[in-house]
């Protein structure tokens, strides 16, 4: 019996791959040699994954590509080249992160199934149905995601793809600047260093590895989860070996099989329990968010390191099912009759339908001596070698006194074979037979569609963030700044809405990093609020869940592409820009990128703290210290090297989350000339946790660097963040 729910098993490796599908895996994601989120797994070559498209399509089990990273201009020339062959092969589906990778994918490769990544950060239904209407099959949302929550999704008549097991980023998925900014090394480009797996030491406390989640396990949740709607389970787990991403396939596949068999006998054996505790599991098993926003219990604290793995049993799983491959039953039939070929007819299901080939050979010769028996042809023909066919003789009709040399035999087998796995084929092209070679586009269809270079004087562009009130009076107090961006929580307060109400400046307002379900009510009702008293002249969304709920409400203004609505290439930032009035730069291009960027509608961000981590669990709470009661939150941890960073606890949010900062801010202050050459449409100074005093002299700063043209000495410690390196 089919299930009703796909079970989908990491492949880092061919034998990863082999082993999942021998483990009873209904997929498989997996990364070619370019382009995955897992750069550092021992991913397939172009020839062993199309073998792996064939073979997985021989048992009915889908394959689906990673291709979730974010991409440079560069690597989006090579996109195309990349995937045709596999699209070509029967690729069942792709995983993307970058919009620009979406949108191309969509109009060049048609019939191939589009499934966004987690980590674009959908997190409620309003993020899924935007991407719907785009022709997205598939959904993964964000890790952080209640089961009520998913349920709301999947009532989108979207797909919704969730992982069910194993290792959990303590970053909301593609939020994530920490490895990227403290090591050069990119989440968002398949190569994360995991400087959250190290020891902080919060406040005066002791060192704790407070950023490092315990792996999931949701076993005993597995019913609630079969209920909701979810339509693929997801195990992590590209990075580890064959014998995790076969066992644990195994094991979840037995806990299906037995709630679709009987939900009210549904239990977990403790036996199963303790075997995927050896099975690379960090510290103790948690069961996610499913059922939580967060908790001090999910975290490792103590050490982050892999419990021991037991050798006896990951033998024994190797054994079972790398070095054992699944294989298709088939019936066979022989005749024999001298003077006539050899026949042989071989039967199978394919799905739902009867499957038959017949073969013949050589003519059967009389026997001169001993003629062959009934036996000899049934132990003969049963023989498949590395076939993925086991032969089952149902019968063998044998003349008189017959013979037929072995090596005849053993051709006829084979040919048989060959002609079942051929139909096979045949047969799961009918999917995508009409999928034909691409006609290869060339480099200028990636060059963006650039509108006139944005013309103005530096205070004309400038946008200053600021995030508390008293940072928003000092800027104001500044008779150049024309521009101010703040958080919707903190425009609603009674006492700003009345300063800013007296204020000629044009103010934005930023929606929360994170939005989610339970979120909309306050934020329409506080947009309705402030509209009501200020002039409004835009607002900054971070994610596509809050760029659909303003487009679909007809939210009056302009819509600012915010930091993490990534645009590293143009394709990216041309696709958003169809739905915005401007795009934030990624913060991870270096300068001679930037140049290959469309400009009219660019933000480039020229100082503040990059936000490293944007967070459901709480660095508070974890400590004993919630701070909803008080409406906000901060401190400063201390890293290895004695770096402090600042953490800010949003906590006037309906769902509140952490964001954790860079130590020191980004300031390009002396890179004023080759930024303003290149004309962008604004410019953005944003503050966290500058003082009156500090906020005065980076505006002091920036007034010199970039509207008059020189530069004094700055008194502060800076990066130039990644606009002098390459990110990897």
């Amino acid at each position: 019996m089919k299930s009703k729910v796909e079970l989908l098993a990491p492949a880092g490796s061919p034998d990863a791959f082999y082993g999942a599908i021998s483990a009873g895996a209904d997929a498989v994601y997996l990364a070619g040699n370019r382009f995955g989120a897992r750069a550092y797994a021992d991913n397939f070559t172009e020839e062993q994954l199309i073998d792996a498209i064939q073979y997985a399509h021989l048992f009915r089990v889908k394959v689906y590509m990673t291709v979730n990273t974010l991409f440079k201009n560069k690597e989006m020339q090579q996109l195309a080249d990349f995937l045709e062959p596999y699209y070509l092969a029967g690729l069942d589906g792709v995983i993307v992160q970058d919009f620009g990778v979406l949108s191309y994918i969509k109009k060049h490769f048609p019939g191939l199934e589009l499934h966004v990544s987690t980590q674009m950060t959908i997190t409620s239904a309003e993020g899924a149905s935007f991407l719907k209407d785009l022709g997205v099959q598939r959904v993964v949302p964000a890790r952080e995601l209640s089961l009520e929550e998913l349920k709301t999704i999947c009532a989108q008549g979207i797909e919704v793809e969730s992982f069910i097991h194993g290792s959990m980023c303590y970053c909301y998925s593609g939020q994530c600047l920490f490895s990227s900014i403290i090591g050069g090394r990119s989440g968002n480009r398949g190569r994360c260093a995991q400087p959250c797996r190290l020891p902080y030491r919060y406040e005066n406390g002791q060192e704790t590895y407070f950023f490092s989640l315990k792996d999931m396990c949701t076993l005993q949740l597995l019913p609630k989860i079969l209920e909701s709607g979810i339509t693929s389970l997801k195990i992590e787990g590209r990075m580890k070996n064959p014998a995790y991403a076969a066992g644990v396939t195994a094991i979840y596949r037995k806990y299906i099989e037995r709630y679709e068999k009987d939900p009210a006998l549904y239990c977990v054996d403790k036996d199963d329990l303790e075997k995927i505790k050896h099975l690379y599991i960090r510290s103790e098993l948690q069961e996610g968010y499913y059922t939580k926003q967060h908790g001090k219990d999910m975290i490792t604290l103590k050490s982050p390191a892999y419990s021991k793995t037991d050798d006896v049993l990951m033998n024994d799983i190797i054994q079972k099912y790398v070095q054992t491959p699944k294989r298709i039953l088939t019936n066979a039939f022989v005749r024999l009759h001298v003077g006539e070929p050899v026949l042989v007819r071989i039967d199978t299901i394919l799905g739902e339908e009867k499957l038959s080939v017949s073969y013949e050979g050589e003519i059967v010769q009389e026997a001169r001596n001993a003629p062959l028996t009934k036996e000899d042809v049934i132990k003969r023909f049963s023989k498949t070698g590395d076939s993925v066919f086991e032969i089952h003789i149902s019968d063998a009709d044998l003349g008189a006194n017959v013979f037929l040399p072995v090596k005849t035999m053993n051709e006829a087998r084979r040919e048989a074979l060959k002609l079942l796995e051929q139909a096979f084929c045949e047969k799961q092209k009918e999917s995508f037979r009409l999928r034909r070679p691409l006609k290869h586009k060339e480099e200028t269809d990636f060059l963006p569609n650039e509108k006139a270079s944005a013309k103005g004087s530096f205070y004309d562009k400038l946008k200053v963030f600021v995030l508390n009130e008293k940072q928003l009076k000092t800027v104001t107090a500044n008779q150049n700044i024309q521009n101010v961006v703040l958080p919707l929580s903190l425009a609603k307060q009674e006492a700003v809405l009345s300063f800013l109400a007296e204020c000629k400046c044009n103010f934005y307002l930023t929606l929360p990093a994170v939005c989610r379900e339970a979120m909309w009510d306050s934020i329409s009702k506080n947009i309705g609020l402030v509209n009501g008293k200020v002039n409004i002249k835009g607002y900054y969304v971070n994610q596509f869940d809050s760029l659909s709920y303003m487009k679909k409400n007809g939210i009056s203004g302009e819509i600012c592409g915010d930091i993490h609505l990534y645009c590293m290439n143009a394709y990216a930032a041309t696709e958003i820009c169809s739905y915005t009035d401007s795009y934030t730069l990624s913060v991870e291009l270096n300068a001679e990128e930037m140049k290959h960027m469309p400009m009219a509608l660019a933000e480039i961000m020229i100082y503040g703290r990059y936000p490293l981590m944007n967070t459901a669990n709480c660095v508070f709470l974890t400590h004993g210290k919630c701070q909803k009661k008080n409406g906000e939150a901060f401190t400063l941890i201390k890293d290895r090297k004695g770096s402090m960073l600042p953490v800010i606890g949003n906590c006037t949010e309906s769902i509140c989350y952490n964001t954790v900062y860079n130590s020191v801010p980004t300031s390009l202050h002396r890179n004023a000339s080759v930024i303003s050459s290149l004309e962008p449409h604004a410019l953005q100074i944003r503050f966290v946790d500058e003082n009156p005093k500090q906020i005065n002299e980076v505006l002091s700063l920036f007034d010199a660097s970039f509207a008059k043209n020189h530069c004094p000495s700055e008194s502060f410690a800076y990066t130039n963040g990644h606009y002098k390196r390459r990110v990897e």
